[in-house]
């Protein structure tokens, strides 16, 4: 009889242990919506953001994550982010900071191919970017400005790389102005037709 108690408390034990879901901690969750899944922080914050009207907050509540313009219910994502796929493949990777995403952020396609590395400074595109095609090759890259495309903006194909100024978001045209060197020698070629007709 002994033995048929022990054999029952040890099954019991067992199931008990086996059924028992990874302990996350109290501001880690894991999140499953739309075929993926999500691993997330919600790390407190010493004072709430002041809210800009303009960023997109990340917040969670009730089992998922929730995206609002200018404003949030809930508790703000706040440190480590990491979403998969059904076949487990990483999808993206970041952090967040009171709700904005913050720092270098990394996408890839199903089957684990890098798609585009985005710098990201308190909920606005702001630094370096790459972003590769479906096999992971390079195809542009340059940097942002407070979200706007600024400086040389590379893009990357069969015959080469093609550069691109850009200003404030905008294209930059290619500058009228002749190289320094050929606007001296334009100058010289100026000075000696002019000392050649006062010869004459």
């Amino acid at each position: 009889m002994k033995l048929f108690f022990s054999i029952l408390l040890c099954l019991i034990v067992f199931s008990g242990y086996s059924q028992k879901m990874p302990d996350l901690g109290l501001n880690k969750v894991r999140v499953v919506e739309n075929g993926s899944t999500i691993l997330l922080e919600t790390n407190p914050v010493n004072s709430g953001p002041e809210i800009d009207p303009h960023l997109t907050y990340y917040w969670y509540s009730s089992n998922h994550v929730h995206t609002t313009q200018g404003g949030y219910s809930g508790r703000l994502l706040n440190g480590a982010y990491s979403e998969f796929y059904e076949n487990k493949e990483l999808k993206e990777q970041g952090k967040f900071k009171k709700g904005l995403k913050s720092g270098e952020w990394k996408k890839w396609n199903e089957q684990g191919k890098l798609l585009a590395i985005v710098t990201w400074h308190e909920g606005i595109q702001s630094g370096d970017f790459s972003v590769f095609d479906e096999d992971g090759k390079l195809k542009q890259s340059g940097v942002y400005r407070n979200g706007l495309l600024e400086g040389k903006i590379k893009t990357y194909n069969k015959d080469g790389v093609t550069i691109q100024k850009y200003h404030l978001g905008k294209p930059v045209p290619p500058s009228l102005k002749r190289p320094f060197l050929q606007r001296i020698h334009f100058w010289g070629h100026k000075r000696t037709a002019a000392a050649k007709s006062q010869k004459h």
